[in-house]
């Protein structure tokens, strides 16, 4: 039990005279039993000014009770068309605010509560992460949260024994985290890498992580273009290489024959072939109008592939774990993830933009280099030369900054098919490990095939330590195949 008053700031927004007068009865229920709780209608006319107050409240308070409702997610999220409710609207920004300014104190001091017949989803978007309190129904473990009365006491250590070593199947393995714990542990290999190993039995304490965290609605998918390629999309050189004989027909079809293109293309593509595809990229968009580039971004990515026959077995699997994942990042700009859902019948969201946040349903699927979908709109732009890449990394406060840097501390990721090459979502990747260096996210990856034995373990052994230093824990396979069974051994029981 804490043994100083805990001060609250109770924000809210004036939806009725019922509304106010419910949140005045629990404002004034929690100062009846020690708590120090602040409302706006404890104060008539503050000589700071309405914003100053607030700011001073939020900043000043050890937790802040968000009391969420239709209106009030409307006015936090600045999508209330009404010129009412100046107050949730100036709340919801420094809330917001808040949030960013120092995520490793912050997240824990909001807290989302609802009386009973509000809908979950009147919780804002920046808030449903968190553990949420019904009232009057949950308000004993909020009065625990508030006052740090834990209702189970944690036990005493004993005495740690000793084991001999052996090696257990996974299925026989215990958990190597209890339940309902809100952070992993950090899992890592527990030995040197053998090539000769099954790849269940040496990832076994990183796959029952895992499992827990997807079992917990914890668990975010980070997809890079590997997801792509195995539903039939071109590779990057596949796609840069479709995109320089296009724009050459574009450019000098009128006078050129076929053969001419082809060996100019040809050209082209030895010119290009050391160059990074961004680079690339960079050069062809230059030499055109964004739409005309879009449009041929969008052919050349769809060219050879037909629509999803759900053969695919990585799709399937990434499919069969929705119910426990938390979110789904795609670095990709096609829509076979989507296709595969809406197949089954499974609610998501696609969002490309900022304004996609407010109105989530279903599990959200993230395109934070935009989106280019078969048919219907998609993003305007897409980041894909090398000046976009730059911006993105400048704007810290790009909504796609903002949003992956909040899954990395708020779940745990699992990366399939991308190389963590990409220089952004590394430095997002180090700045999540400072702020909680017990934190750790998974990295599905090929151990090296090159050279004897021993020269193998000593390259996956120095990547190991590469990806220690920005939180990463790699589930070593021996191949991509393996891939959807990792996927199918989270959601084993």
């Amino acid at each position: 039990m804490t043994t100083e008053t805990p001060r609250v700031f109770i924000s809210y927004s004036h939806d009725s005279a019922n509304h106010k007068l419910r949140v005045l009865e629990l404002a004034n229920r929690l100062r009846a039993e020690g708590i120090d709780a602040r409302i706006d209608r404890y104060t008539s006319f503050p000589p700071e000014g309405w914003p100053r107050w607030m700011r001073s409240q939020i900043d000043e308070a050890d937790a802040v009770l968000v009391v969420c409702t239709e209106i009030y997610r409307e006015r936090f999220d600045g999508t209330d068309s009404t010129t009412k409710g100046a107050g949730a609207r100036w709340e919801g920004l420094i809330l917001t605010q808040s949030l960013y300014e120092d995520l490793s104190r912050n997240v824990s001091r909001f807290i989302p509560v609802l009386f009973d017949e509000n809908p979950l989803d009147a919780i804002p978007i920046s808030f449903r992460p968190f553990t949420h309190f019904k009232l009057p129904g949950d308000y004993e473990g909020l009065y625990r949260v508030l006052t740090n009365q834990p209702e189970v006491e944690v036990p005493l250590l004993g005495k740690m024994r000793g084991l001999p070593p052996r090696h257990l199947a996974m299925e026989n393995m215990l958990p190597v985290i209890s339940p309902g714990a809100d952070t992993d542990i950090g899992a890592k290999p527990d030995r040197p890498i053998n090539p000769g190993d099954s790849w269940g039995g040496r990832n076994a304490a990183s796959i029952e992580v895992l499992r827990e965290r997807w079992s917990a609605g914890r668990l975010t998918l980070v997809l890079g273009a590997g997801v792509s390629i195995s539903s039939g999309l071109p590779t990057w050189f596949e796609l840069i290489r479709d995109l320089l004989v296009s724009y050459i027909r574009r450019t000098y079809g009128e006078t050129l024959n076929s053969e001419a293109i082809a060996r100019l293309s040809e050209a082209f593509a030895d010119e290009f072939r050391g160059a990074s595809p961004i680079q690339t990229a960079e050069f062809i968009q230059s030499r055109m109008p964004r739409p005309d580039f879009m449009e041929m971004v969008k052919t050349s990515l769809y060219r050879q592939a037909s629509a999803h026959s759900g053969s695919d077995a990585l799709l399937d699997a990434i499919v069969l774990l929705h119910e426990g994942l938390h979110g789904i990042v795609s670095f990709n700009f096609d829509d076979i993830v989507e296709e595969a859902l809406t197949a089954r019948a499974i609610e998501f969201t696609t969002v490309i933009e900022g304004r996609d946040l407010s109105r989530i349903r279903g599990m959200p699927i993230y395109h934070p280099h935009g989106f280019l979908p078969r048919a219907g709109k998609g993003s305007e732009e897409i980041v894909f030369a090398e000046s976009q890449y730059h911006t993105q990394y400048a704007e810290g406060f790009n909504w796609t900054n903002v949003i992956v840097q909040r899954l990395l501390l708020e779940s745990t990721c699992l990366f399939v098919g991308t190389s963590l090459s990409d220089p952004n979502l590394r430095r997002m990747l180090d700045l999540a490990h400072r702020q909680n260096i017990s934190q750790r996210h998974y990295f599905a990856t090929v151990n090296s095939r090159r050279g004897a034995d021993d020269l193998r373990q000593a390259l996956d052994e120095i990547m190991q330590a590469s990806y220690e230093a920005i939180g990463i824990v790699p589930v070593w396979l021996h191949s991509f195949e393996e891939i959807p069974m990792c996927l199918s051994a989270i959601r084993a029981s």
